[in-house]
């Protein structure tokens, strides 16, 4: 219930504070800074370099001319600031002539002459409204030198310059003398002004009916274009895919054990025209991978290792021959008609490819043991190379004719150049 004669107080709303950056550099303070800070509404946090800068954090930014002696960078810094679309007030003096790089940047980013404007966002100022330094001017960017009088709407001595979310003030002292000949501080009104992001009326739904101009034309285009973008995105998969594709057959250069065979057993069935059923053995002593070429039982060797190619692993190879023999009762004078080691080994895995090919892959020793005992020896670099020939003129390579009838295959590291 409600007391007569009772009036209802109502309780007075706090302001929210504004988490604002102060950009400066060192040791550079100004009038507008000192100000700010007094004020009940800001929290402010000053930084004077913009090494590691957190900059999304806050509410608004003001920037010191002064922070342009940190070079070319900042122009990228300020751009990304104001991309934030964030009231960012940029604030410059008489200290700077207009030679100084941030006059450079104004210039360019809003081009600004640098001349009288009306262009006030304080709307209640007046004739006497007389923001002004020690020697009765405000500072602007008029003169050359950095002196002069700047103007602002139904003022003498103030300029603010206001594009988007951003506004662009003089440094100055900011009081007024009011009617009754009193200074009176004006900061935190035209502080509150400048922390207002610009207001613009929500069109209603119904306005997207209304067809002007080249609208029609401009929907259609749009449409048009849209389609276009939506092909691209479509060929750009496939391109992501192709080259994942390619990523896969670079794994016999880096992969060792199952990863390695797995590889070589789809690049053998590309290369081999699909003729062949390529068995995988899972029994660690026999071989990795065995199919069969003209009546002939390919049995496959594949390694990935951090030496040069060895006998041993020749030797390895040709032993898998002679137990697939014993066990199908085939007679050592018959071994070469029925069968032929293949050998693929992935040398020196642990060095860069560019690095590895300055090394010896065979020693003489080896290349020996690969002719005596027959054994179609590759190394992964050159069976890549191999590949890649195939892949563009599929007739300039014939992998079968490899297999049956060579054994020691000088390295091919034409890859490399691709």
């Amino acid at each position: 219930m409600i007391e007569v004669g009772k009036v209802k107080k109502t309780e007075k709303k706090e302001q929210t504070k504004r988490n604002i950056l102060y950009l400066n550099s060192k040791g550079t303070i100004n009038y507008f800074y000192e100000s700010v800070r007094g004020c009940s509404f800001v929290n402010i946090v000053e930084k004077n370099g913009i090494e590691g800068l957190s900059l999304l954090s806050y509410d608004a930014y003001i920037i010191s001319l002064s922070a342009f002696e940190f070079g070319k960078e900042i122009y990228n810094l300020v751009d990304e600031i104001i991309s934030f679309n964030k009231p960012v007030i940029i604030v410059y003096n008489s200290a700077y002539f207009s030679s100084f790089s941030g006059f450079d940047y104004l210039k360019n980013k809003f081009k600004i002459k640098f001349e009288k404007k009306d262009c006030s966002i304080i709307e209640n100022s007046y004739d006497e409204y007389l923001p002004c330094d020690r020697s009765g001017y405000a500072l602007s960017m008029l003169s050359n030198i950095g002196y002069g009088k700047a103007f602002i709407k139904n003022t003498q001595n103030c300029y603010i310059l206001r594009n988007q979310n951003v506004s662009i003030i003089h440094d100055l002292k900011p009081t007024y003398l009011d009617k009754s000949r009193e200074y009176v501080k004006q900061l935190s009104t035209l502080l509150l002004n400048l922390l207002q992001m610009p207001k613009n009326t929500s069109a209603p739904k119904w306005i997207e009916e209304i067809k002007i101009l080249d609208d029609l034309k401009l929907e259609e285009e749009i449409s048009d274009i849209e389609e276009k973008i939506e092909d691209l995105k479509k060929k750009k998969k496939e391109k992501i895919d192709n080259l994942m594709q390619n990523s896969e057959y670079k794994k016999v250069l880096y992969t060792t054990g199952e990863e390695l065979v797995q590889v070589v057993k789809k690049m053998l069935a590309e290369m081999l025209n699909g003729e062949i059923n390529i068995i995988n053995d899972i029994d660690e002593k026999k071989e990795d991978l065995s199919f069969v070429l003209d009546n002939k039982n390919i049995l496959v060797e594949v390694k990935g290792v951090n030496t040069p190619i060895k006998r041993q692993y020749v030797s390895q190879a040709q032993n898998h021959i002679e137990d697939d023999a014993v066990i199908k009762e085939i007679d050592d004078d018959n071994i070469n008609k029925y069968y032929k080691a293949l050998l693929i080994v992935n040398p020196y895995i642990k060095d860069p490819v560019k690095e590895r090919v300055k090394k010896d892959f065979y020693g003489v020793s080896v290349k020996q043991e690969i002719e005596h005992k027959k054994v179609c020896t590759l190394d992964t670099i050159t069976f890549l190379s191999l590949y890649q020939k195939y892949r563009d003129n599929k007739e300039s390579i014939d992998l079968k004719d490899i297999i049956l009838n060579s054994n020691y295959n000088e390295p091919d590291f034409s890859i490399l150049g691709k």
